[in-house]
């Protein structure tokens, strides 16, 4: 048929190839209309014809935004600042007298909104990271060091916690498994005397094997009668 196409289209007066409706026609049919920009020969077809449109740049930053982990640190942090800082106007009495006065003296309601949350925001950068109202550094780096004795065990947890979760086992009994690591390491600490360069990393050590016992515990009774590990680890 394709044949018979060709030779019943009329011929191109430059070149003699027969045209038939949709541009020149070949034995193999009709060649489909050059795409603009393309090189000569360049057929086109549907996906060509209907390219999506380029991403919007709202939407892109949004894509980024959710693929990056950094990202997401930054944004996560932002979001709570700004959830805070409505947390402290709201519950702050002298800002909460002033904002009934916004509309006759609005730099008083924003002052006071400044305040309220400037100082609690100072307040806990100087209670948690560094007291700037302290005469020497070392007292000043004090706040730091409390912090970082709270937040390592719940740091190690969550990412021995984390490894439990990809593998799909939801464990949910991080605290008990954390003081049971306590425990082990305070019994080594304090039966076990040796020099400092060992003593802390055995008691490191026997941290790690109590909460491994402890997290056992439900490993094998899932293993041996398949009781659930969230319902044992409550």
């Amino acid at each position: 048929m394709g044949g018979d196409a060709a030779g019943d289209a009329p011929p191109d007066t430059a070149t003699g190839t027969p045209v038939g409706p949709v541009g020149p026609v070949t034995p193999d049919g009709p060649v489909a209309p050059v795409a603009p920009g393309g090189p000569p020969g360049h057929r086109t077809d549907a996906g060509e014809a209907g390219a999506p449109s380029p991403e919007r740049r709202s939407a892109r930053f949004l894509r980024d935004l959710g693929s990056g982990s950094a990202a997401i640190t930054v944004f996560a942090i932002l979001v709570a600042l700004v959830i805070g800082a409505i947390l402290i106007v709201v519950t702050n009495q002298p800002t909460l007298d002033a904002v009934r006065y916004f509309f006759g003296r609005p730099s008083s309601t924003f002052t006071a909104i400044g305040h309220a949350v400037g100082g609690g925001y100072a307040a806990l950068f100087r209670g948690g990271i560094y007291d700037y109202t302290q005469s020497s550094f070392t007292a000043g780096i004090e706040p730091l060091l409390h912090s970082l004795s709270f937040a390592t065990p719940l740091i190690a947890a969550g990412i021995g916690i984390g490894i439990g979760f990809r593998t799909g086992v939801f464990n949910i009994g991080g605290q008990g498994q954390m003081l049971a690591g306590g425990a082990f390491a305070g019994w080594v600490a304090y039966a076990l005397p040796m020099p400092a360069a060992l003593h802390v990393p055995i008691a490191v050590l026997a941290a790690l094997v109590g909460g491994a016992v402890a997290a056992g515990i439900a490993g094998v009774l899932k293993a041996t009668t398949g009781a659930h590990e969230v319902i044992v680890t409550i």
